[in-house]
């Protein structure tokens, strides 16, 4: 059985609850027993810094947290330097760590442009 990871970043957070396919994705990890759900802690904080709750709802809906040691944290530092937020930047160090543990995993965005060039599997969960 084919298992598929998601890593969604800071501005996806931020769809939870407003956002058909957020939802919908949620919702198919909810069901599924091979969709699995992670977000960097980074993001975690940098949605709740936009809307208080979403770390509350986070926890809620059994979202993993990705922790970023050192080495991850210097990382998005450098991508941040870049371009990149740091919500982007820790989406692109957590889909790395989470790619050696498991399947590559997929950036699940509301914003894909911000992806263009650090990382390729991104589904655009406007469409």
């Amino acid at each position: 059985m084919i298992r598929e990871h998601y890593i969604l970043d800071d501005v996806t957070l931020l769809g939870l609850g407003g956002s058909r396919q957020v939802s919908g994705l949620v919702h198919a990890a909810r069901l599924e027993p091979f969709v699995f759900l992670h977000t960097p802690a980074l993001c975690v904080i940098e949605a709740e810094r936009e809307r208080t709750g979403i770390a509350v709802h986070v926890g809620q809906l059994g979202i993993a947290t990705v922790d970023l040691g050192y080495s991850a944290v210097l990382t998005c530092c450098q991508l941040h330097q870049e371009g990149l937020t740091f919500g982007a930047a820790a989406a692109v160090e957590a889909a790395r760590r989470v790619g050696e543990e498991y399947e590559d995993p997929f950036i699940a965005t509301v914003r894909p442009g911000l992806y263009e060039k650090h990382f390729t599997r991104v589904v655009d969960l406007n469409r």
